[in-house]
């Protein structure tokens, strides 16, 4: 494909750190796309080149810019090229780590493996925020993918550098199952609050947690990432969306961090309870010293609040709780425009409605 180069782009090809440096100073914008619709990081992401990629980032180029064609970010392209000083600068400056292509879903590790980039392998694997399992649009994983369309039985002789890259990716996703196995098993009062195996009764599942508790057991480590809607909760957010609300109320008072936010939405654990129509676990909630500080949280992916996610999901008992309480904005607005007075009149919950503009000082 031919493309038209800007003159910033050319520099990047050149390696010109003097002529990059030169042009970002006569004011040229470090965003500006080629006709392929990549951006001068993504160039210099793509090639390795670190101190190019530090002085754009230092001029204001964005991490997040996806390319025009096919969707891939900076962070795509400095997987591919298996420059593990590039990725690591570019995760710094908040490229998303587990970002697909929207064209085909890959992700960077996904990259990396099909590259066969062992290092960056080897770095995104110890990534805490790393979901190594998403699949691409074709339905493989990047562990998948090791040895997709590879006769395993033949490849040592017929392809003994391929082998040995199988066999490191390999080790390194077994290496990683095993990490994360650790993590899950130290989960204590998480696995508590879960009830997995079905053996605890609900008496059973809060005086473990008591026990849990007093043992000095960590009230705020989240769980780890396995793409799931339970990512990154803390025992408080598992038990908030539980809707275990003696469990929360110990949580509470052994320091539990109301300020938490989930790895899936970013939630609060304020949030979790209104969205799970759990209203018992909201009027606990906001008794704590902290509601104040976090109950007009708005979540980044929709813009909503906790009273927003309550008359979303029909959990009135629980919109009552946080109008009546006094604390909440009644006016903040959603990505979709709307204030929580206008999801109660959407939904029809005309005494949620009423409370709102008595509140608001509205007339009917």
């Amino acid at each position: 494909m031919n493309l038209t180069q800007p003159p910033l782009h050319e520099a990047v090809w050149s390696k010109d750190v003097a002529q990059v440096q030169a042009l970002l100073d006569a004011g040229t914008d470090p965003d500006q796309k080629n006709s392929g619709g990549r951006t001068p990081l993504m160039a210099a992401s793509g090639l390795g080149l670190l101190d190019i990629v530090n002085l754009l980032l230092e001029r204001g180029a964005d991490v997040n810019i996806l390319d025009n064609v096919i969707g891939i970010s900076a962070l795509h392209l400095a997987a591919q090229g298996g420059n593990v000083g590039v990725a690591a600068t570019l995760l710094k400056a908040g490229a998303p780590i587990n970002l697909q292509c929207h064209t085909n879903g890959m992700t960077a590790l996904w990259s990396a493996v099909w590259y066969r980039q062992v290092d960056m392998v080897a770095f995104l694997l110890e990534q805490e925020s790393i979901s190594p399992y998403i699949n691409a649009d074709i339905r493989f994983s990047p562990r998948e993918l090791i040895t997709f369309g590879v006769d395993t039985t033949t490849i040592a002789t017929t392809n003994p550098l391929r082998a040995e890259q199988i066999k490191q990716m390999t080790a390194l996703f077994d290496a990683y199952d095993q990490r994360l196995a650790a993590k899950k098993s130290a989960q204590k009062i998480y696995a508590a609050i879960g009830n997995f195996d079905g053996k605890l009764t609900a008496e059973e599942q809060i005086e473990t947690v008591r026990q849990l508790i007093a043992a000095g057991e960590d009230v705020n480590v989240p769980s780890p990432i396995e793409s799931t809607a339970f990512d990154g909760q803390t025992p408080l957010l598992f038990a908030a969306t539980m809707g275990q609300t003696e469990v929360v109320k110990m949580l509470l008072e052994a320091g539990a961090d109301l300020h938490a936010v989930d790895a899936f939405m970013l939630a609060t654990p304020i949030h979790k309870s209104c969205y799970m129509q759990h209203a018992d676990v909201v009027e606990v909630l906001a008794q704590h010293k902290d509601f104040a500080e976090v109950v007009d949280a708005q979540g980044p992916y929709n813009g909503y609040t906790a009273l927003h996610d309550s008359l979303w999901q029909g959990s009135l008992k629980a919109a009552k709780i946080l109008i009546e309480s006094g604390i909440p904005k009644l006016d903040l607005i959603g990505h979709d425009g709307n204030t929580p007075l206008d999801m109660a009149i959407k939904f029809g919950y005309d005494e949620i409605a009423d409370l709102l503009r008595q509140k608001l000082g509205l007339s009917s």
